[in-house]
């Protein structure tokens, strides 16, 4: 019963921080969210925050990735293949092993396999926080999918290393071959698990679909449970459970192309679904991180009030750290991230209204400089750290834990305002869309959008069932309209 309250308070102070920020809109949800979470941690109200690491991996992190492998785009994340995987496995395994080895060398007495552990927490970006901080802005050409595609892959290298980190910190025995071993046992059985099972599962729906079966709600509750099935499935067979969720939403992602402009309700039911989902938990763990915060520091102050200041040097020092080897990476890689457009290119989109980009190949420090800094940490970064261990081998209490949580929520905090205060400095704002200047299919959306918006207005409760029919009519048509627009564009890039 107390874990149950304690998610209805935290799922309250979500509600309140998108409340709050309808007043505010230009400062960032996740800030609000730690803010109404610290303020939390100062009322009265009881929350009892014990969760179960495996129990938190299989219900906040496997759902969230697996969203971001639904929603990203195949098309994109094909032709950046390769800079995707340079930041997503290359800078993963450099960070963590230069960046844990860097950690112990300035902090002797912390373990090396908790130097390892935090340096693998502040591996995992966050893409939509970045797409909230530059809204309105121009980045460099292709620069959002490279984060899109870093932030779905890192995330699962990152907590696969993060798992031999803690393997190493509660045995305290550490083989090379074995950590490589396990490494590619995890991720290459995590895929094959997450295909075979991603497949079967939009094949079953597939099948029903085509004898007649209609039923929206349950094809929802099939995939919605299909992330938890996955992860569950893959750790059985000792693979990787996230890699399984990441492969399968890819997997899944296939199918929401196929059925888009055919099951227009059931995509729709689709999207609202997991939008309220990502929208929950990611509220969920920004809100914990607000509460966290004081806690953590209250119970250093307690132990070992003479750390505080040690930690918060570390916890800046680090911080450098991992945005030296991210500038550095992306540095010397630049021609591999920055792809040329060709006059065929540039011909198909001469009159495109898609979101800017600049056409005009970046300096390459300031291109290295914008992604360092978009390189923002947040959610799955802080829902792995929860994850650390409060014994080692022997029931020993693993003394530093507290001390690790400070610093990856530090670094996460220290993320999210490098970014938010220097991005905007380093970006051009995207150029305002002239109404006159539109193409028919554009203009088709915003006139069906305004239609909408002014349907809703006009609605009452006499005629809301009337109203409502006739809004999800011109609903269905937008969305119809969104794919088409949609493929149009992922053609011609």
């Amino acid at each position: 019963m107390e874990i149950f309250e304690t998610i209805l308070i935290f799922i309250a102070v979500v509600i309140l921080s998108s409340f709050v920020h309808t007043f505010i809109p230009k400062v960032p949800l996740a800030f609000i969210q730690i803010f109404l979470g610290m303020l939390l941690f100062i009322t009265p109200i009881p929350v009892q925050f014990n969760f179960d690491s495996e129990l938190f991996m299989v219900t906040m992190i496997a759902p969230l990735l697996f969203v971001e492998g639904v929603n990203v785009s195949r098309v994109h994340l094909r032709k950046y293949i390769k800079p995707v995987m340079m930041m997503a496995l290359g800078l993963v395994i450099t960070t963590v092993i230069g960046v844990g080895l860097f950690i112990h060398w300035i902090w002797p007495d912390l373990p090396i396999g908790a130097a390892f552990a935090i340096a693998a927490i502040l591996c995992p970006t966050d893409a939509v926080a970045v797409q909230a901080i530059t809204k309105g802005k121009v980045l460099p050409k292709g620069a959002m999918t490279i984060l899109e595609g870093e932030s779905l892959l890192n995330d699962a290298a990152g907590i696969i290393s993060f798992k031999i980190a803690v393997g190493v910190l509660v045995t305290g025995a550490f083989s090379l071959v074995d950590a490589v071993q396990l490494f590619l046992i995890a991720s290459i059985g995590g895929a094959v698990v997450g295909l075979l099972i991603g497949m079967a599962l939009v094949r079953f729906r597939l099948t029903l679909m085509r004898r007649g079966y209609e039923n929206i709600n349950m094809f929802t509750i099939i995939q919605l449970l299909t992330p938890f099935v996955t992860y569950l499935i893959a750790e059985l067979f000792h693979a990787s459970g996230i890699i399984a969720a990441v492969v399968a939403g890819l997997v899944h992602g296939f199918e929401r192309d196929r059925i888009m402009q055919v099951r227009t309700q059931l995509q729709m039911s689709y999207n609202h679904t997991w939008n309220i989902l990502g929208y929950v938990l990611n509220g969920f763990v920004f809100s914990i991180l607000g509460f966290l915060v004081p806690e953590v520091i209250i119970k250093i102050i307690k132990t070992e009030p003479h750390n505080l200041i040690f930690l918060i040097g570390i916890t800046i020092v680090v911080a450098l750290a991992v945005y030296l080897f991210r500038f550095v990476w992306v540095y010397v890689l630049y021609p591999y991230f920055y792809l040329a457009i060709s006059p065929f290119q540039k011909m198909m989109t001469k009159n495109d209204d898609d979101n800017p980009t600049t056409e005009k190949p970046p300096k390459r420090s300031l291109y290295a400089l914008i992604m360092t800094l978009c390189g923002v940490h947040g959610t799955i970064s802080l829902a792995i750290a929860l994850t650390l261990p409060y014994f080692l081998a022997g029931h020993h209490a693993f003394t530093y834990r507290n001390d690790l949580l400070f610093i990856a929520s530090g670094m996460v905090i220290i993320s999210l305002v490098v970014a938010q205060v220097l991005l905007p400095l380093l970006t051009k704002p995207a150029p305002k869309t002239v109404i006159g200047n539109m193409s028919f299919k554009v203009a088709r959306i915003y006139i069906l959008e305004q239609v909408i918006d002014y349907l809703n207005q006009k609605s009452t409760f006499e005629t809301s069932f009337k109203y409502g029919n006739v809004i999800k009519e011109y609903h269905d048509k937008l969305a119809f309209l969104k794919t088409v627009e949609k493929m149009m564009k992922t053609l011609k890039n």
